[in-house]
């Protein structure tokens, strides 16, 4: 995720259009995953896949897949909630009085578990 400071900078480039701009934050974004580094590697081999913490070198073994701690960055302000809902969702839901407190409760749910 771009914070805003990075975004401001690359929007105040002069003669700048709107889809240079697009594209330069599309670039800044990638090079930004780019950077990060694995938390552990996937390796497949004859006997299967085998999950491997040593991420010293991952891109030299063969048939590696890196994995990273957070591959799509949670905006701010944004949660994550399960597609189908939870048993506490639901008993969140039944003791709501309105719809903004029924949004609320599931927020609050999801987070909890």
């Amino acid at each position: 995720m771009l914070t805003d400071k990075e975004i401001k900078t690359l929007f105040d480039q002069p003669d700048m259009s709107w889809i240079s701009f697009a594209r330069a934050v599309i670039a800044a974004y990638e090079a930004k995953l780019n950077s990060a580094e694995p938390v552990a590697v996937i390796i497949t081999t004859n006997q299967g896949d085998q999950l491997d913490w040593d991420t010293d070198g991952w891109d030299q073994k063969w048939h590696s897949v890196p994995l990273f701690e957070h591959p799509a960055p949670i905006p701010e302000n944004y949660a994550l909630i399960p597609i189908a809902p939870t048993e506490a969702i639901l008993e969140a839901i039944n003791g709501a009085t309105s719809l903004e407190q029924c949004y609320a409760n599931i927020l609050a749910a999801a987070r909890s578990e």
